[in-house]
Parts: C-alpha cells; structure tokens; sequence
C-alpha cells in the first residue's frame, strides 16, 4: 500500500473498502509473492517433466487451514463453513438420536 500505520489508520471505510477490492484483482505482500513463485515453480516443473500436467495450486503453499484462507473465494469459504456446519449438525444428530444417551424419550 505504500502507507505508514499512521495513514492507514486514517483511511475512511470507503477506501479500505477500494484497497480490498484493489486486493482481490491485484494481490498485495505475501500472497502474491506466494503466486509468483508458485507460477515460476509450475513452469520449470513444467520443463523437467513436460510428459506431466501441472497445476499452479499444486505449487501453493497448503491451502488447508491458515492457506486457505489466503487463496480461498469468498464462495469456497462459504462453502466450507457450511460443510463445517453440517458435520456438527450430523454428530449432534446422531448424539441425540442415539438409544444410550437419555434424551429421546
């Protein structure tokens, strides 16, 4: 951003807002550092093993957990926290389903 702390904390809501949309189409700090070197590994794998597809996420940092986050849309997060949701709902189905536990009679 080019901005001290100082000036950051100035910013109105609206230009955050611009920043993060900025963000999104052109990646800022680490992530796309991360992309670039992911793009230049993909293309010199590309050149030892030209026989094998290659794939730009494979080169990503994991994108399980923290990784995730970084790369994710907001329609893959969304995703995601919905499958997190129905695996609770499916456990917490079961528990109270079950026989054992005392509370389905």
């Amino acid at each position: 951003m080019g901005k001290s702390l100082a000036e950051i904390n100035q910013l109105t809501s609206k230009e955050i807002s611009e920043w993060m949309a900025y963000d999104l189409i052109e990646p800022i700090g680490s992530k796309r550092t991360d992309l670039q070197f992911a793009h230049i590994n993909m293309r010199l794998s590309a050149i030892i093993e030209p026989q094998k597809e290659h794939y730009l996420r494979d080169f990503l940092p994991d994108i399980n957990e923290i990784g995730f986050e970084l790369f994710a849309t907001r329609e893959q997060r969304q995703e995601r926290e919905t499958k997190k949701a129905m695996e609770v709902w499916n456990k917490l189905s079961m528990f109270f389903e079950g026989s054992d536990n005392g509370y389905n009679q």
